[in-house]
């Protein structure tokens, strides 16, 4: 939708967080972009647990477990900061 200054109108969730929608789902899927996230995820379904107990299950080195749950984290704030994606 365009207003009558021919600039784009923002939702809600784009006025708060200040990126488009758009920019916020691109986010969500770059932070899903690896199997082990996916993984991680799915682990993380089951409940709450430590890098070390899910270690075994995801199959990654330890550091890497750690590096795949922080892209995580900074991926999922933006939608958890609009409460929702669109």
């Amino acid at each position: 939708m365009v207003s009558a200054d021919k600039s784009p109108q923002r939702t809600a969730p784009e006025r708060e967080l200040g990126l488009p929608i758009s920019e916020l789902k691109a986010e969500l899927f770059r932070a899903l972009s690896h199997p082990a996230r996916i993984r991680i995820l799915e682990t993380l379904s089951q409940g709450e647990q430590s890098v070390g107990e899910m270690q075994p299950e995801i199959g990654i080195e330890l550091s890497h477990l750690s590096q795949q749950l922080a892209v995580l984290r900074r991926g999922l704030k933006h939608v958890e900061q609009g409460g929702h994606i669109g």
